[in-house]
């Protein structure tokens, strides 16, 4: 029932929504237009006595009720005032990705009152008609997950049809596709043949009232084997099927599939020269259809296949065309197998609609439809289901109701607070290193340090961005305690292709200072920045590259190191190398190859400049990784020149990874490495024990590139425990 007063409400709400782009472009009719209207409405309301009311059956405003001609006279102010709305009419360019675009927040049941008011004037203005429809199916699509606009949605298009537009202004080209079986255009019948079975590419399906006709033309006389099978949606009982074929002119056949019957072969006598077989369904009903298929002697013709029409759309020549509204486009985009929908609405103007490729993407096929008005068909019927109401039998035993519980405490799986935390890890280490430049080295002219390290690492979901700060401290074997800070920042912005990266660190030490305490004394400084951009690109499922690009700023304090013993000075502080090249142009360009699940190989190419873009080395790296249980082993080879010192290095590594999840929050770390330089024989290496802690974070706070296999070690972190009552 809605009376004159709710429907000058709807028309309010609409006034009060806004102007198109600020609010909710589908509910502005033109400002100007029902403000004067609602003053007509003001004053007729004091005929809201005499009860005009406007119902139907089925609760949506249709047929008038009215007795005393007072009422007539009311009802026809009504329609003049209504007459007004609409005069303007605007629309909005579709935003992929917004579901609601409206920047207020209304509720159902406003929603529900614009959609009686569209649905009104559908009904009742032939003016308004193509507008307020298109305008209706727009706020049905934007707001469908409202019960209530199903119906009215359903009555406001029941003689609505999408016509393919074929009029495209400008566009590359167009591509034709071959239909693979059965590949309805309507995206609600693409719902439906998603949870039905999986059809075979020879059959073709018939759906309520539509017919299908097989054209032959023979030489002689053949056998015809029809196989007729019935498709339902799951979980609703079957019904019987009428069919009926008819051969050229002759009589028609008819014929039943009962509901127990899925598959059905018609054997058919066809006689030389052309003939037509025309198959239809009887009395259709809802979700139900019929899959058709032939053979001629038990051999399966060849029929021609479908094709559909695609336009093509580049970035740089994208797909244009004029049209005039008010009207309703679906614009269907192909990709792959999958067909993605979306719906924009066309004002009263001439407006010109430009399609252009997702991001990323350098091709791309649409397919764009418009609203038209049906051809009147018959409807299908509704499927009788006879459901067999038995009455439940008497209770067995009586169950008494559970005592009250005298305590009752509820236990979080995990603390509470904490989860937004980062990771954080403590490392203790043993390090045998050398300087590049070395030629000859002993044992003892190897670098021994025992290391401590403890590093915060932390992922942002808002910015997409992961940060790991470290500190750590050397206690060497000569010379005095270094202490360290470091900093990585790791940035994937989701609206560029490449990742960004920002590495610094400090060091500090006193080569005559005391082996245990840093920062004591006289202190050397030396200092590394790096920035870096780089990018995955995808060869195959299995096979990708990630091309690098850097830049290394570094500064020290120690720029004559002769007046310290060379064991005594940490390499993070000064080396010979480091001394001489401070500013470092590195591009690198690395690929993998992921055979399978546990295996990785990879090979990496490095080119180094100074800032005079004078040439540094380069560097070629082969390597294998290999994943067994918890165990990661890693083989890999270098070779290196240095083109202004003239060395070579040739380096042979081998990596043991080993990890163990002692419960969700706690993971244990063990990593060997040995290394041997064949130039400059020496043997090089660490060894490594580190203890991660987090509050159920897992793997969250870790770079993707940090941690090779990733996705079978997420299997082996021990499930989270859950949430429980304790009632006693």
């Amino acid at each position: 029932m809605y009376s004159l007063d709710a429907l000058k409400s709807a028309i309010q709400q609409v006034v009060e929504s806004g102007t198109p782009g600020e609010k909710d472009p589908a509910w502005f009719f033109g400002q100007k237009t029902l403000k004067t209207s609602l003053l007509r409405l003001k004053a007729i309301s004091g005929f809201q006595s005499f009860c005009l009311n406007i119902q139907t059956a089925d609760g949506l405003p249709g047929a008038i009720r009215f007795k005393p001609l007072v009422k007539f006279i009311s009802f026809y102010l009504c329609l003049i005032c209504l007459g007004g709305i609409g005069d303007k009419t605007f629309a909005a360019k579709y935003q992929p990705g917004v579901t609601h675009p409206s920047n207020h927040q209304a509720s159902n049941e406003d929603i529900i009152k614009k959609m009686t008011a569209f649905l009104w004037l559908a009904e009742n203005d032939k003016n308004k008609k193509q507008w307020a429809t298109a305008a209706g199916e727009m706020l049905f699509h934007r707001y469908s997950y409202i019960p209530e606009l199903q119906p009215m949605y359903a009555r406001l298009t029941r003689h609505l049809d999408w016509l393919l537009l074929t009029n495209i202004m400008q566009s590359p080209g167009v591509r034709f596709l071959p239909e693979d079986g059965w590949l309805p255009e309507a995206p609600s019948l693409r719902i439906r043949r998603a949870i039905t079975p999986q059809l075979k590419q020879a059959e073709h399906v018939l759906a309520g009232t539509g017919r299908l006709v097989y054209v032959m033309d023979f030489k002689k006389n053949q056998n015809i084997q029809m196989a007729l099978k019935v498709i339902d949606v799951p979980f609703i009982p079957r019904t019987r099927v009428d069919i009926r074929y008819r051969l050229d002119n002759e009589p028609p056949v008819k014929l039943s599939i009962p509901a127990d019957t899925v598959d059905k072969t018609i054997p058919i006598s066809v006689a030389p020269g052309k003939h037509a077989l025309r198959i239809d369904i009887l009395n259709p009903v809802y979700n139900q259809y019929l899959a058709v298929s032939f053979k001629i002697n038990g051999i399966k013709p060849e029929l021609k296949r479908r094709e559909q029409l695609y336009f093509v759309a580049r970035q740089s020549e994208p797909i244009q065309l004029k049209i005039k509204g008010p009207v309703l486009l679906r614009i269907d985009e192909r990709q792959k197998d999958i067909i993605m929908t979306r719906y924009q609405l066309v004002g009263s103007k001439i407006e010109t609609i430009e399609l252009k490729p997702s991001l990323g993407e350098q091709e791309a096929l649409f397919r764009i439809f418009q609203r038209i008005p049906a051809e009147e068909i018959r409807q299908s019927m509704p499927r009788k289901i006879n459901v067999p109401y038995i009455p439940a039998k008497d209770a067995f035993t009586q169950i008494d109701a559970p005592p009250k519980p005298k305590i009752v405490r509820f236990h979080d799986g995990l603390p509470l607070g904490g989860q937004e935390n980062g990771t954080l890890s403590f490392a203790v280490s043993y390090n045998r290193r050398k300087d590049v430049l070395e030629r000859e080295v002993t044992s003892i002219d190897l670098e021994q340090f025992e290391a401590l390290n403890m590093n915060y690492r932390y992922y942002n979901q808002n910015l997409n961005t992961y940060f790991n700060t470290g500190i750590e401290q050397h206690i060497r074997r000569f010379g005095g305690a270094v202490l360290g800070i470091e900093e990585r920042i790791n940035y994937r912005p989701v609206w560029l292709p490449v990742n960004f990266w920002l590495y610094g660190n400090a060091f500090f030490q006193n080569p005559d200072g005391n082996q245990w305490i840093p920062l004591e004394g006289k202190q050397e400084w030396s200092t590394t920045w790096v920035g870096a951009v780089s990018q995955q690109r995808n060869f195959t499922p299995k096979t990708y590259h990630i091309p690098n690009a850097s830049f290394l700023v570094r500064g020290m304090s120690l720029n004559n190191p002769e007046q310290y013993d060379p064991r005594d000075i940490d390499q993070n502080v000064f080396t010979s190398y480091t001394s001489n090249h401070r500013e470092i142009l590195e591009l690198s360009d690395t690929v993998y190859h992921r055979p399978w699940l546990d295996a990785l190989g990879f090979f990496r190419g490095t080119v180094a400049n100074n800032e005079k873009m004078n040439l540094l080395s380069t560097k070629f790296d082969l390597g294998w990784r290999q994943l067994i249980g918890p165990v990661q082993a890693d083989v890999s080879y270098q070779y290196a020149n240095y083109y202004p010192e003239k060395l070579l290095r040739r380096t042979y590594s081998f990596n043991v990874l080993w990890q163990k999840w002692l419960n969700s929050m706690q993971l244990y770390e063990l990593k060997f490495q040995i290394q041997r330089d064949i130039d400059a024989p020496a043997t090089m290496g660490f060894l490594v024990f580190t203890w991660y802690t987090s509050n159920g974070r897992g793997y969250r706070d870790f770079v993707p590139n940090e941690l090779f296999f990733r996705d079978i070690r997420s299997r082996n972190i021990p499930p989270c425990p859950n949430n429980g009552v304790i009632v006693k």
